[in-house]
């Protein structure tokens, strides 16, 4: 394996981030290892796949050799908990996989973990997702591994690709004519554009960090009124008029519009649950932070993206 000692290794490669990430990282030549839970994908240049539930470390021991950071993102059922029965996180599969990845990168001395949060993570929110968030941040701030970079991102979208959860989540709220509901209408978000995020991750993969620990808030550069979302995706893909349903309204016909929807679906995801991800920063994590300005962001907003 060329340039060994420089690879990459990265979890949830057939997730939404995972499969753009390794497609960009394999165009600018970088040694990855893929991390996939069942099924392998076509070849790539420079991509070096394995199979593995990652259920135990030992499993992730080997895939580890020569490898000096590691991107996590596999998660199973993101966003969901806010409309959803809620479980001990505690138990949790995600939290199981975590621990079992850092305690294989410890043992390998593995120098760098990039971890993909959530802003809104916390241990008291009433979204599953959101807690589970916290708490696996709280296993990595107390890992021994060298260097953690935590990205709490605002909800992640694909504009050219409306099979993603966050898009796909409001166009089924448009599937009846002439009416449609916007929930939270006066909320204020900040989504991220997939290819901001993928470079976003790939500056962190390769920036020489002296910090054992750095936050990053990723949001783009212009919020937006959720109803002012809504309608963006409205223009873009629907293109005919149609009223906005807000408030009680929206609360009464959501629903029912979403079981309708998703009645053959059997892990249906709300846009209600992805709208509680918080969209906005706090300048705790913002202030004098050395490596945003190392990073340099400029994210683009989503009517720019949409545009």
């Amino acid at each position: 394996m060329a340039n060994v000692e420089k690879a990459i290794m990265v979890t949830g490669c057939s997730g939404f981030i995972g499969t753009r990430l390794i497609t960009k990282l394999s165009s600018l030549d970088h040694t990855v290892v893929a991390m996939y839970k069942q099924h392998l994908p076509q070849p790539m240049a420079h991509v070096y796949p394995v199979c593995s539930d990652m259920s135990s470390y030992e499993l992730i021991m080997a895939p580890l050799r020569g490898v000096d950071t590691v991107v996590h993102l596999a998660w199973k059922t993101p966003y969901q908990g806010a409309s959803t029965k809620n479980t001990d996180i505690m138990e949790s599969s995600n939290i199981t996989i975590l621990k079992n990845l850092l305690r294989a990168m410890e043992k390998a001395r593995t120098q760098k973990l990039i971890y993909i949060s959530a802003l809104g993570a916390d241990k008291n929110s009433p979204n599953q997702f959101l807690r589970e968030k916290y708490l696996s941040e709280f296993y990595i701030l107390n890992s021994k591994i060298p260097h953690k970079i935590i990205i709490r991102s605002s909800i992640v979208y694909d504009p050219e690709k409306p099979d993603d959860r966050f898009i796909n989540s409001i166009l089924k709220t448009m599937h009846y004519p002439l009416i449609y509901p916007v929930p939270n209408a006066k909320q204020v978000l900040a989504p991220v554009n997939i290819s901001d995020m993928i470079d976003v991750i790939i500056k962190c993969s390769t920036l020489e960090v002296k910090e054992e620990v750095s936050f990053i808030e990723l949001t783009s550069k212009d919020p937006y009124k959720t109803e002012e979302i809504f309608k963006f995706v409205l223009d873009k893909y629907i293109k005919t008029s149609k009223i906005q349903l807000k408030g009680t309204l929206a609360k009464l016909v959501l629903p029912l519009i979403e079981k309708k929807q998703n009645s053959n679906v059997k892990q249906p995801i709300s846009v209600t649950d992805i709208l509680s991800i918080n969209g906005t920063t706090t300048s705790k994590f913002t202030k004098n932070n050395p490596v945003l300005k190392d990073l340099d962001l400029n994210l683009k907003g989503f009517k720019e993206s949409f545009g």
